[in-house]
């Protein structure tokens, strides 16, 4: 079986990318998008035909967002970015976030594995 993995960046101004498992985020702000890289052990996983959805949840377990697609922007790469829509990001707090890799065949897995990241909301 492969073990995949699940690289989160996030874009800082110019200089480059990081990687955050904690994402923050202040009231209605729609930038920057939630960016990820998909691995598997032989690299970047091949999104070709697949489809990535976002479910985000309170820490009461309240979906916000409930299967929402990502968009790809480059399959071969395995990145894909969420785009926040302004009702995501209303209300402060801390939520977690995890992605449904959805292939071809109907068949899928959730990133990431053994947990799920954080989007921290501040006014």
């Amino acid at each position: 079986m492969k073990k995949f993995i699940l690289m989160l960046l996030f874009m800082v101004l110019s200089s480059g990318v990081m990687a955050f498992d904690n994402f923050p985020l202040h009231i209605n702000d729609t930038l920057p998008y939630y960016r990820g890289v998909v691995y598997d052990s032989a690299g970047p996983y091949n999104l070709i035909n697949c489809t990535v959805k976002v479910y985000i949840k309170d820490l009461s377990g309240t979906l916000i967002v409930n299967g929402v697609s990502a968009v790809i922007t480059n399959a071969v790469k395995g990145e894909f970015e969420y785009r926040w829509a302004s009702s995501d990001t209303q209300i402060a707090g801390t939520y977690t976030i995890n992605f449904r890799i959805i292939t071809q065949s109907g068949a899928y897995f959730t990133l990431p594995t053994d947990s799920s990241y954080k989007v921290i909301i501040t006014q």
